[in-house]
């Protein structure tokens, strides 16, 4: 079936980097869609790779930094090469299709070590390791990575799973709308942001789109209101201006910085927001913020950016989520079927580990055709 929604091609067209370059479309994870949210190319991993949920410190962020057109092999690579980045900076797969229930259950399971590790004795760590829904949302996850072939049992599976996964979802939107430390804030969000895609998903395997795209949206809505209380008030604080130190310039670019603060201000300034944090820099505000006589960064700092650099990437690859389960209902398509055509492709087919499809004529004009039947 995926044929017929998609061809596959070796290079990313001119006119699509042309878009990408004049803001006629967006780069978000796994996808290049328009502004009506309308995926015009799928970036898909020809291969799994391991992931840290809680993302990483940098990335070959000149990628970000430097792209434009020169050729088209060039730029492919630089297009792929950024949605790579954006996958290894967030902790999740690129693909929707790709991110299985095995995938999420592993990234709940590393998430969960990294809390065991830290002081027994802090309060919210018993809370959040004897939690009867953690205990829940791992047996589910557990249970839905080995769904059975029987298609009764399968599907009943998958409806108890939904149930339960709706009720852990709530408890950790409660937990982290509560939660005043950075790492159990953290630790929650990607609790609960698993929770709400693992639901997401066992509803559109059901056939249930509607249902997967409305939970997908509900659950982003709210990761995304927490997510930025945390880099407003947890990790940028009222010295953002001290990321503008020398400590930070080789992990932290200023187009990246910018876009950490468009993220935690709901804004769109870009690179003008350097200029606000240069005229509230000065030696003395740094020193009070991060001591008279630093040098380099400390564990907790570099922390920071990497927690900061994971909730900016993760927004992103969960807009690129919106848009595939919007293409799912579209298609009526379930993600495993997907994935099924996606894993029948060759690796010889990929172009630097990643699979570029693109809308077939009638899929693209299918979907314009029901844009306007919405609109009138």
């Amino acid at each position: 079936m995926i044929e017929n929604l998609f061809t596959l091609e070796r290079s990313i067209p001119e006119s699509v980097a042309m878009g990408v370059l004049s803001g006629k479309y967006s780069i978000h994870g796994g996808v290049i869609r328009d502004v009506g949210g309308r995926i015009v190319r799928h970036l898909v991993p020809a291969a799994s790779t391991a992931l840290n949920p809680m993302g990483l410190i940098s990335a070959p962020f000149d990628i970000f930094n430097t792209f434009q057109l020169r050729d088209i092999a060039k730029t492919t690579q630089q297009l792929v090469g950024m949605s790579q980045a954006t996958m290894a900076l967030s902790g999740l797969n690129l693909a929707v299709s790709a991110v299985g229930f095995a995938v999420l259950y592993n990234s709940l399971k590393k998430v969960d070590e990294r809390v065991k590790a830290i002081d027994k004795k802090v309060s919210w760590i018993k809370i959040f390791l004897e939690s009867e829904r953690r205990a829940t949302l791992l047996l589910a996850a557990d249970e839905l990575s080995s769904l059975p072939d029987d298609t009764a049992h399968r599907t009943h599976i998958l409806h108890s799973s939904r149930e339960r996964l709706g009720h852990a979802s709530m408890h950790y939107r409660e937990h982290l709308e509560s939660a005043d430390d950075l790492m159990e804030a953290m630790a929650y969000q990607h609790f609960f942001c698993t929770a709400f895609l693992m639901r997401a998903r066992c509803s559109a395997e059901l056939g249930m789109f509607d249902n997967a795209v409305r939970e997908l949206n509900a659950g982003t809505t709210d990761w995304l209101k927490e997510g930025q209380r945390i880099a407003k008030g947890m990790i940028l604080g009222d010295g953002p201006e001290r990321f503008l130190q020398k400590d930070y310039v080789e992990i932290l670019p200023s187009a990246k910085l910018a876009e950490w603060m468009d993220f935690a201000h709901a804004e769109n300034r870009g690179i003008a927001w350097i200029d606000t944090l240069r005229s509230n820099y000065s030696e003395s505000s740094v020193a009070r913020i991060k001591g008279l006589f630093s040098s380099g960064l400390d564990e907790g700092e570099k922390e920071q950016v990497v927690f900061m650099h994971n909730l900016v990437a993760r927004s992103s690859v969960l807009e690129g989520y919106k848009s595939q389960y919007e293409c799912f209902l579209e298609n009526k398509i379930t993600p495993s079927a997907f994935y099924k055509g996606i894993d029948g492709l060759t690796k010889e087919s990929s172009v630097d580990g990643m699979y570029i499809l693109a809308p077939t004529e009638a899929m693209a004009a299918a979907s314009r055709a029901q844009e306007t039947a919405l609109e009138s």
